[in-house]
């Protein structure tokens, strides 16, 4: 399953934050994986934006689900890594189950 999951752009996420990351995209993946036909990856991507030494940003999450040749994407922005993160998954998660 891992293999078919890429993370990119979360080189400056802590430890901490990064392993909560990972189990919460693997859950996802899970899901996704039942709903889809044929499960063949799930990107997700992080930027930074408006990003400042005073004021920390907001988090910009897109998430790229491939199945059976089609795919399907999300976008998410928060203030908050995992309620962006959330979102951008569910957003996902419902676009298959239909």
């Amino acid at each position: 399953m891992t293999e078919l999951v890429e993370l990119s752009g979360f080189g400056d996420v802590d430890k901490n934050s990064m392993d909560t990351v990972r189990r919460m995209v693997d859950g996802y993946a899970r899901k996704l994986q039942d709903h889809c036909d044929d499960f063949q990856g799930l990107k997700v991507t992080l930027k930074n934006v408006h990003n400042s030494k005073d004021h920390p940003g907001r988090f910009e999450l897109h998430g790229k689900l491939i199945d059976s040749g089609r795919t399907s994407v999300s976008l998410a922005v928060d203030v908050n890594l995992f309620v962006a993160l959330d979102a951008a998954m569910r957003k996902l998660e419902s676009g298959v189950a239909k």
